[in-house]
């Protein structure tokens, strides 16, 4: 009868503590057991094996918990917590108190991480699985960014987590759907009033770049898609204006990569070219290019697009 009594103890016991440490709604680790991990892995491992925390917050979930109810809300979470484990698997995802989800991430370069992190806010944004369309904002922190001048591996692995939650806001505040892994806010554009012209015929071009330049705009030039990725990446132009026939990748394809990264996604683009037919234009729409410009076109209408999507240009 004892040994009854103990036995059911110590599975009441069992049950309290999968109550403490785990999150009713998506049966995922929660934030008290993840800080232990984290604790345990300050104390026994190599600081370079330590693993990225990631933390993630759904945009806008606020509204979208007053629309469609609690029963809603805990479907979306538990929809978000799916592809979360089918990315990063089940091991390395948990519900946050803080935000809404974290990932601790080891065996990752940084360049990894950031990749597989802007490749989830894709799939998310893209996906249909929730009532209406979710994005996230995520925060990431790497290991060489951890303080062990602290009085504690708990202050430690606070700060830790705590830098991770900070970067997250700042994505937020710089527009949403956003990867933040550094603590300059560096999703703001590193050039200022600058318009990227892509053009396989550098007559055109050229032409093109003497009127925007008399507007005070600094003019760079590429002649084919992949040029113009490497210029985007290495300048940040304010607008790309581009043909969408372009060699070795095409404008739709190009705004598709610029979508895909969280520095370049909202680069305003203006398409081009001889061809405008109903499927370009549905297709220039779905990838969130507003202005396309059907050759031959008005000098003084491409200008005045320009004029009005940059600020501070000349008049």
């Amino acid at each position: 009868r004892l040994l009854k009594i103990n036995q059911s103890l110590e599975q009441t016991i069992s049950i309290v503590n999968e109550r403490l440490i785990k999150n009713s709604i998506t049966d995922l680790y929660n934030e008290i057991f993840l800080k232990s991990l984290l604790i345990e892995e300050l104390e026994n491992e190599d600081w370079k094996d330590i693993g990225a925390f990631i933390c993630i917050g759904i945009d806008n979930f606020s509204n979208y918990k007053l629309f469609y109810g609690v029963e809603e809300v805990n479907i979306a979470l538990n929809n978000m917590a799916y592809l979360l484990k089918e990315k990063f698997g089940s091991n390395a995802v948990f519900k946050l108190d803080t935000t809404d989800f974290g990932i601790y991430l080891k065996g990752h370069s940084r360049e990894s991480v950031i990749e597989k992190t802007e490749a989830l806010r894709v799939m998310i944004a893209k996906s249909d699985i929730f009532l209406e369309k979710l994005t996230v904002s995520i925060g990431i922190v790497f290991c060489n960014e951890i303080k062990f001048d602290l009085s504690s591996y708990d202050l430690t692995a606070t700060q830790y987590m705590e830098l991770s939650f900070t970067r997250l806001r700042k994505a937020k505040h710089a527009g949403k759907n956003r990867v933040c892994a550094t603590g300059a806010e560096e999703v703001e554009s590193a050039s200022k009033n600058s318009v990227l012209i892509i053009d396989s015929d550098r007559t055109n071009a050229e032409v093109l770049r003497t009127f925007i330049k008399n507007m005070g705009i600094e003019v760079l030039i590429a002649e084919d898609g992949y040029q113009a990725l490497e210029l985007v990446e290495e300048r940040m132009p304010d607008m790309i204006v581009t043909e969408i026939n372009i060699p070795k990748i095409d404008g739709f394809l190009l705004k598709e990569q610029l979508l895909s990264n969280s520095k370049t996604k909202n680069i305003e683009v203006i398409y081009l070219s001889y061809q405008k037919d109903e499927d370009s234009v549905n297709r220039a729409q779905e990838l969130g290019v507003i202005h396309y410009v059907k050759k031959p076109y008005l000098l003084s209408e491409l200008l005045g697009l320009i004029k009005r999507n940059i600020s501070g240009v000349n008049e």
